[in-house]
């Protein structure tokens, strides 16, 4: 998918999905969430353009839209926000953290 660049088709497709509960058990939901939301990640390195955060904001905005969001690799989001020197993005994902995490993440963006 990412070769062949149909991340946006895969966006529009999970979008409508989800509004589809019976595909949420479809073996493959969850993978092309995770696929879609660590894409903008994936070749991404510090320092990050404007155009790269922004990219990065938007697709991170999607975890809203995901109705088996728990199910999702969270964790894995948070860390390449970090890695890429975006600890404040992590914080769109703060309400599906523990408290404990959470609180790292808070304590990370506010040094």
């Amino acid at each position: 998918i990412i070769k062949f660049n149909f991340l946006k088709e895969l966006e529009k497709t999970l979008l409508l999905l989800c509004n589809q509960p019976q595909t949420w058990i479809c073996s493959q939901f969850i993978p092309a969430w995770n696929l879609l939301l660590m894409s903008p990640f994936s070749s991404l390195l510090p320092p990050v353009s404007g155009d790269q955060e922004l990219a990065c904001r938007e697709i991170l905005g999607l975890v809203h839209h995901c109705p088996t969001v728990m199910d999702l690799e969270v964790d894995r989001l948070v860390g390449e926000c970090v890695r890429v020197n975006l600890p404040h993005l992590a914080l769109m994902l703060v309400p599906y953290l523990t408290q404990e995490k959470a609180e790292k993440i808070h304590e990370h963006v506010s040094n």
